[in-house]
């Protein structure tokens, strides 16, 4: 799932190992 990451600034494939550094900008997750 592509989420914008937040450690990296650009946009990226979701780590569930950080979800906390990962924001969804859409509604879909």
């Amino acid at each position: 799932v592509a989420a914008y990451d937040k450690t990296q600034h650009k946009m990226a494939f979701f780590d569930p190992s950080r979800p906390q550094d990962f924001l969804f900008i859409s509604g879909t997750k």
